[in-house]
């Protein structure tokens, strides 16, 4: 790493209900404590450590991570600080799936997507007074939406029914209401009014939705996240939402959200193609065996 720094201006951000210490230092550039971040995602210290691990040792990371000297709440301390324009590459690098809490991988989304331009706005103050010019109500809105629609790219659900909900939350935390807007939302399509559960898929196929599931997965269109089982050597699936697209599976499915069910979270629900495929994985899947 450089050479220590020098804060000149030192803040705490509120993200997502944390506060995160970035530093202005005096080479012009704002760095975000790397701790802080780690707090607010909600790691653990073990995981914390690991983090500050990567950052120094990783080629790339390396470049902008360094060393400051700042006052804490335990003082004036040496603590590391990341060049905010390498908080998205960090950040991208955490891979969610080994991380068990679902509100962890929640919030690592929402960090990926918005952490940084929260932190620069805190100094950049063109980013401010641009933002005074625009109504508060127009910029939650924009906001949102610009939010739905990343939010949507990262787990694989419809870009418009995400926009449709921010929306929604403007027009109820505002009080305007946005029914211009509205309008130019597509129609849901004939195919996408007959989505259909793993369950629904098993009546169809006569097999249960366990089965189902375990056939998807197989076929490269969802995959469950997994932790070791009792056994040495063995693993067990976690039952609580396990399931999570892969980029081959958005062609034939999307993540919707489930709170009216029985949980909170998403679940996957399959466009009607989906039956074809899976009908010519079990044929293709006959055939070999016979073979063998």
């Amino acid at each position: 790493m450089s050479s220590q720094l020098v804060p000149v201006e030192q803040k705490l951000v509120n993200f997502n209900g944390a506060d995160i210490m970035a530093v202005k230092a005096n080479d012009d550039k704002v760095y975000v404590g790397v701790s802080w971040v780690c707090d607010g995602l909600g790691l653990n210290e073990n995981q914390t450590k690991a983090q500050r691990d990567k950052i120094n040792s990783d080629i790339v990371l390396s470049k902008g991570g360094r060393k400051i000297s700042t006052l804490t709440n335990g003082g004036n301390q040496e603590i590391l600080v990341l060049d905010l324009n390498f908080l998205p590459l960090w950040l991208a690098k955490i891979n969610a799936n080994i991380i068990e809490s679902e509100e962890v991988q929640e919030r690592l989304v929402e960090y990926q997507l918005r952490a940084k331009d929260v932190l620069a706005d805190a100094f950049l103050q063109k980013a401010k007074s641009l933002r005074r010019r625009i109504p508060t109500w127009d910029r939650e809105a924009m906001a949102e939406i610009r939010f739905a629609k990343e939010f949507a790219r990262a787990i694989g659900i419809r870009p418009e029914r995400a926009v449709a909900v921010a929306i929604a939350r403007t027009e109820r935390e505002t009080g305007r209401q946005l029914t211009d807007y509205r309008k130019l939302l597509p129609a849901v399509s004939e195919e996408d009014a007959e989505i259909l559960t793993a369950s629904q898929i098993g009546e169809q196929l006569d097999m249960k939705s366990s089965v189902v599931n375990l056939l998807l997965e197989e076929m490269g269109f969802q995959y469950g996240i997994r932790e070791a089982g009792k056994k040495p050597g063995t693993e067990r699936l976690v039952k609580r939402n396990p399931w999570k697209l892969t980029e081959s599976g958005k062609e034939y499915g999307m993540m919707q959200d489930a709170a009216a069910n029985k949980w909170e979270g998403f679940q996957i629900l399959w466009k009607p193609k989906v039956l074809d495929a899976v009908r010519d994985f079990l044929s293709n899947k006959s055939d070999t065996e016979k073979e063998v």
